[in-house]
């Protein structure tokens, strides 16, 4: 990056990179604190610039306009490939992401191709982007599926971490205007919605005579009730884990529930997996 300084005119407004685009916008909450400190304590950290737009510090920018503080801009001086990681190391890493959230930036990342968009190279893979965000690659697919197949509300009923990902990408094979209705009523009727996609209708079949050493395999649907029962403990363990990672933890601590997570995505794989077959 640059060294040199250099205001915003008054006039002059900003808009978001769209390397900057990938990353959830705070909620009011957040925005309403950082605009509080910008207006008590001023602008700390620069808003960094890309291609004349903002890549690093949306809402920082947003919070100096709420406060009446005057932001500063520095120019990042960089390619394309080194604002996507400059964006991924300070904001993705700095900020407690959901999985299904990060599983989002991952797909978007996965959408943008390396060096310019016009340029003819190919985008980065799921299987890297899975791997930078501690995510599965069958998360990443599913957040693809709701970016490329659902409504626009329901990839923001994910981003904004109302909706898990799996949820969203069940609906997100539903017919538009299905989505479009399930959508308006909100983060449960999505919830819902999506279980009700899930549901297979059971089949009955005459019971077979019993032997002791019948060896036939359990029925399809005491196979998928073991594997909602597998796959409902899981997320439990991956809820959890998301919750400590907004704790304080030592380095050791933070390799282990790093470790954790890598188990529990690699557990989610095998479940998808399992069950496409």
């Amino acid at each position: 990056m640059s060294t040199e300084i250099a205001e915003a005119p008054a006039s002059q407004v900003y808009e978001a990179h769209e390397i900057a685009k990938i990353l959830p916008l705070m909620d009011s909450e957040e925005l309403s604190k950082l605009i509080a400190d910008i207006a008590a304590r001023g602008l700390i950290y620069d808003i960094i610039l890309f291609e004349g737009k903002i890549l690093d510090g949306r809402h920082r920018y947003m919070a100096c306009v709420q406060a009446g503080v005057t932001p500063r801009f520095d120019t990042f001086e960089g390619d394309y490939d080194d604002a996507i990681a400059h964006v991924t190391s300070t904001n993705v890493l700095r900020r407690q992401l959901s999985d299904s959230q990060r599983s989002m930036v991952a797909a978007r990342l996965a959408n943008l191709r390396k060096g310019r968009p016009t340029d003819a190279t190919p985008a980065v893979s799921q299987t890297d982007v899975a791997e930078q965000f501690a995510v599965s690659r069958s998360s990443v697919q599913r957040a693809a599926k709701v970016l490329t197949e659902g409504v626009p509300g329901l990839a923001d009923a994910v981003t904004n971490d109302a909706v898990p990902v799996a949820a969203a990408a069940l609906v997100a094979a539903l017919p538009k205007e299905i989505q479009e209705q399930v959508v308006a009523e909100g983060p449960e009727a999505i919830k819902q919605a999506a279980k009700k996609a899930k549901a297979k209708p059971v089949t009955e079949t005459p019971a077979a005579p019993s032997t002791e050493d019948d060896d036939t395999p359990a029925p399809a649907t005491a196979t998928d009730a073991m594997l909602t029962a597998l796959a409902g403990g899981l997320e439990k363990v991956r809820a959890a884990l998301s919750t400590l990672s907004k704790v304080s933890l030592t380095p050791g601590q933070r390799k282990l529930m790093a470790d954790y997570r890598t188990e529990a995505n690699a557990l989610a794989d095998w479940i998808d997996e399992f069950t496409d077959h």
